[in-house]
């Protein structure tokens, strides 16, 4: 007899043991074919891969088990015992989250004979591989996920831009359908036909994580649409930062363009997930991460070192800092979608107008590209775009996907100077700040600007931190407002460095404060205000010094 199952099968190094299974000796059937003894689901495993690897699509293997009250069992029973450890060992490797290298297949299994001893029933089978994807094809698929890896190493400085750079690299690159000439359940489906499923996502996106140095899972399930049909599902589960999180790079996927385009509004926690997406294992990781979910209601996203970029539900392009995931205000006003950046450049469809466009992110300026772009990718260093179902190869020149922008660099290291000033500006803000320059790749280093004021930033920092520690004591309890002029004196001069601390303000009874300027000449302080104040109010110099702690001194207008 034999039966057939779809199966996925997979390389696994370690082996499940199996309750019910006894050790058996190599065997032989009534015509002297030898059957190999396995004792547990990952030493079949082991088995039919490494016959696959030589070429064998037909494995011999023996299997004993356990089958309470044999003698009284139909032939049937007896054979239903087997059947239930083979599904068993299906569902085993499809659920356990470790499936991440897999072999493509369908499976026959010829039930060849048994033998009985007591209630131990060894079972002869021939377990054959139906295989549409060579061996050699899997080769030359890790072979290029190795060299996809390596190159994404080099720019990828964090976990969160591991799983950005691969969802990229995927959904650009890739896009979902069933007409490919291997099965499109294998993500070497990606690799000859540039389409593949669910599968084929999960295991690319889980085999190049893997390769970076991530944990990841792979996860079977089933998805519920909006119409309400269920079909069966693989997605992953990944661990950033030490919090696990559901990535889906299939239904993350923009629907259109196929291919140029992607997305990260599927890196949810559990219960977010929950609702369209449904585990058939339970024992894998929960992921509680949340952090990520302002992303869930935009559509098409990019990323640079510093922000995500995405795209809003009524196609404004907002950005996100990778760091807090807090929503930065954009220095311009775009709406556009397809968003790729690139170098220094974002670019975009236009909404309004389909006009392919990209913004300076240095300078802040608009430029205009091509009019009527439907969908644009890059294709050996230019810009190709789409236009009315036609392809259209411009002479606008990009650089790698992931060839690091040494001017992106050296600008985002300059802004993060400027912004060193009033309570930023701090031995270890400084020293944060040198660091992250030290880090800086040479070609970035050479165009920063800002690196001529790091020196005296340095030294700022070192007088600003002594001047803190330093208690201003207010002599006198009452200030004499002669001439619209207040005199302070302080028992010793506050150092420049000191000043931007130390507040002084004049306000009424109400707490209402009247606008003055403060100027300091040794140890005396002039605070003069910029609208008279009237004899028949009551005005306080308000002092808030560096302690924190402020003094309100009425003041008294002679």
């Amino acid at each position: 007899m034999k039966r057939h199952i779809a199966l996925w099968i997979f390389i696994v190094i370690w082996c499940i043991a199996t309750p019910n299974v006894i050790m058996a000796d190599t065997l032989q059937d009534s015509e002297g074919t030898s059957y190999k003894e396995v004792t547990g689901y990952g030493e079949l495993t082991n088995l039919i891969v490494t016959n696959y690897e030589k070429g064998i699509f037909e494995t011999n293997y023996a299997i004993t088990l356990h089958v309470d009250n044999a003698a009284t069992l139909s032939q049937q029973q007896i054979n239903d015992a087997f059947y239930t450890w083979i599904d068993d060992f299906y569902m085993a490797y499809q659920t356990s989250g470790e499936l991440i290298a897999g072999y493509p297949a369908e499976y026959t299994t010829y039930f060849v004979d048994q033998h009985e001893d007591g209630e131990n029933i060894t079972y002869l089978n021939v377990f054959e591989l139906n295989v549409d994807v060579p061996y050699e094809d899997i080769q030359a698929l890790w072979a290029f996920e190795d060299n996809i890896a390596s190159q994404i190493r080099e720019v990828a400085a964090t976990d969160l831009d591991k799983v950005l750079y691969v969802t990229d690299f995927v959904q650009r690159h890739y896009g979902y359908s069933y007409d490919t000439t291997v099965t499109p359940h294998s993500h070497v489906a990606f690799f000859k036909d540039g389409f593949g499923v669910c599968q084929a996502y999960a295991l690319m996106t889980g085999e190049l994580l893997e390769r970076l140095g991530m944990n990841v899972k792979y996860v079977l399930g089933y998805i519920t649409h909006e119409d309400g049909t269920v079909e069966q599902h693989a997605w992953n589960l990944v661990e950033v930062d030490g919090e696990w999180l559901n990535v889906d790079t299939t239904w993350s996927d923009p629907y259109y363009p196929v291919k140029g385009a992607a997305s990260y509004n599927y890196m949810m926690s559990d219960s977010l997930i929950a609702y369209d997406h449904e585990r058939e294992d339970t024992n894998l990781p929960q992921a509680t991460e949340k952090k990520y979910e302002v992303l869930t209601s935009h559509y098409t996203m990019t990323h640079d070192e510093r922000y995500i970029y995405a795209e809003s539900k009524i196609g404004v392009i907002e950005r996100f800092s990778k760091a807090t995931m807090e929503k930065i205000e954009m220095p311009v006003y775009i709406s556009g979608t397809n968003l790729w950046v690139n170098d220094v450049y974002l670019y975009y469809i236009d909404i309004d107008t389909s006009s392919l466009k990209r913004w300076n992110i240095l300078t802040n300026n608009i430029e205009y590209l091509a009019p009527n772009v439907t969908a644009f990718h890059a294709e050996n260093g230019v810009l190709v775009y789409e236009r009315e179902e036609q392809q259209v190869k411009s002479t606008i020149q990009v650089v790698d996907e992931f060839a690091p922008s040494y001017k992106r660099l050296a600008f985002y290291w300059d802004e993060k100077i400027r912004a060193l000033a009033g309570d930023h500006l701090t031995s270890d803000s400084v020293t944060a700040a040198e660091q992250t320059f030290n880090e800086l790749p040479v070609q970035a280093k050479i165009l920063t600007t800002e690196q001529f004021r790091f020196k005296e930033l340095k030294r700022s920092a070192k007088v600003l931190a002594r001047a803190k520690k330093q208690r201003i004591v207010w002599q006198g309890s009452t200030y004499i407002q002669q001439n619209q002029e207040i005199k302070v004196r302080v028992k010793k001069h506050i150092p420049a460095a000191l000043r931007p601390y130390v507040e002084m303000q004049i306000v009424d009874e109400h707490g209402t404060i009247q606008q003055a300027t403060v100027t300091y000449e040794g140890r005396e302080v002039t605070v003069i205000p910029n609208v008279i104040l009237e004899d028949d109010k009551t005005y306080y110099l308000r002092i808030t010094p560096n302690s924190g702690t402020a003094y309100k001194v009425p003041l008294v207008i002679r």
